[in-house]
């Protein structure tokens, strides 16, 4: 049966005051709920369409919120791990300077042009969350 005119202005309203609750929370989850709750004519209508495309705004800004924590917990695990090497174990770099040339390669002068006509492969990312590499 079709929603009367009532019925239909009273379930936009509803998927709206689930699209503002979820806002607040920052919940995508919630209001995926709500769409898919609401009755037909309301999800393929105008508010449907919003909240659908507010749905994917909220799923992107949370993935986007995991892929910095974990980029900031690698960090802090690295600094961690830095900081507990005792001096003596933390191997030195040399200067660019005072790295020998190999036989095959001649030492790269200040001045010598860099050559970007060569592209470096991308390497492909070996653990992939729902929320893409980080």
């Amino acid at each position: 049966p079709a929603l009367t005119p009532v019925q239909f202005a009273a379930q936009c309203t509803a998927l709206k005051d689930a699209m503002r609750e979820a806002t607040r929370l920052g919940s995508p989850s919630l209001l995926e709920a709500a769409v898919a709750a609401a009755p037909p004519e309301v999800r393929k209508g105008q508010v449907g369409e919003c909240a659908l495309k507010l749905r994917t705004y909220l799923l992107d800004k949370q993935c986007a919120a995991e892929r910095k924590a974990r980029r900031e917990a690698a960090e802090e695990a690295k600094k961690r791990d830095v900081e507990s090497t005792p001096p003596s174990e933390v191997p030195s770099t040399p200067p660019p300077s005072e790295v020998p040339a190999t036989s095959h390669s001649p030492p790269r002068q200040e001045d010598d042009p860099v050559d970007t006509t060569t592209e470096q492969p991308h390497a492909a990312p070996s653990d992939r969350s729902s929320c893409g590499a980080a």
